[in-house]
């Protein structure tokens, strides 16, 4: 292999390495039940493109909640909903990424429930 392809080669294998990715954590507290669980996932972004989204279901309830994840500016956004058609649900801010790393907060009470989710990105 020339030096000139082994360059191009490493430049190629570098820009892969080098991906844009956040890493998001949504701690969520079981503020009845006093339990706390986490839910870890790795997002790669490409600048312009839609949210991504990570489901999952708070433990010990009927809700799902969502954290989508929009890109570098624009932040991310945390949302749970009761049913699947999505009647009853809670939403929080889409933070802003410039503030330092994506952070949301949401804490909601409904009839028995009361959960707090805390997600980070970075």
């Amino acid at each position: 292999m020339s030096k000139l392809s082994f360059a191009f080669a490493l430049m190629a294998f570098s820009s892969l390495t080098w991906a844009d990715t956040a890493s998001c954590t949504i701690e969520i507290e079981d503020v009845n039940a006093g339990s706390k669980s986490k839910v870890e996932h790795s997002f790669t972004f490409k600048s312009g493109s839609e949210a991504q989204r990570k489901h999952f279901a708070l433990p010990g309830s009927k809700f799902s909640c969502t954290l989508a994840f929009f890109d570098l500016k624009s932040g991310t956004m945390l949302s749970c909903q009761l049913d699947e058609l999505g009647h009853n649900f809670v939403q929080s801010d889409r933070s802003a990424i410039g503030e330092g790393s994506a952070k949301n907060n949401l804490s909601f009470r409904y009839i028995s429930s009361f959960h707090v989710l805390q997600s980070y990105c970075k």
